[in-house]
């Protein structure tokens, strides 16, 4: 791009030269020299000239290939940014998912000590213990049965 710019600036001066060439030839001097001198230059530019326009009509082309570049640059460093950003967010929420599931793992591993330490095994007392006391609570089951109906039929007798 500065190479070409380089080319096309020289070629604005070797037009602008060329030009005064052709102004100065046009016009008749005093001495008669003085044209052929300034037509001898412009025909000695003219192939320059040529090149480096033809060189310079690219400078147009590759300046619009220039911006779209910039715009697709741009575009694709938005988008990078927009990756990363969810990247990171994916990667917090797997570092919160593991912390809850480890929390899980050792409620649940406490759980299973808590069960594993419960003792199966009891005494001759206790058994016979647990024993009266289920008698018990059946005999109180069986007596309140028989106070309901006692009560039930005490209320028919007195809506009568």
């Amino acid at each position: 791009m500065k190479e070409l710019e380089a080319k096309h600036e020289r070629w604005v001066r070797s037009s602008a030269a060329l030009e005064e060439s052709h102004d100065a030839a046009q016009v008749p001097r005093c001495a008669g020299g003085g044209g052929r001198d300034q037509g001898q230059i412009a025909a000695k530019l003219e192939p320059e000239r040529a090149v480096l326009e033809k060189e310079v009509g690219d400078l147009d082309r590759l300046r619009e290939e220039l911006d779209r570049l910039k715009e697709t640059k741009a575009a694709h460093q938005q988008r990078e940014t927009a990756a990363n950003a969810a990247g990171r967010e994916f990667d917090l929420a797997k570092r919160e998912h593991e912390k809850r599931r480890d929390e899980t793992k050792n409620r649940i591993d406490n759980l299973h000590r808590k069960i594993a330490s419960l003792r199966t095994d009891i005494d001759r007392e206790t058994a016979f213990s647990s024993l009266r006391d289920e008698g018990r609570l059946e005999e109180r089951v069986t007596r309140i049965a028989r106070e309901l109906e006692w009560l039930a039929d005490r209320a028919t007798w007195s809506g009568n």
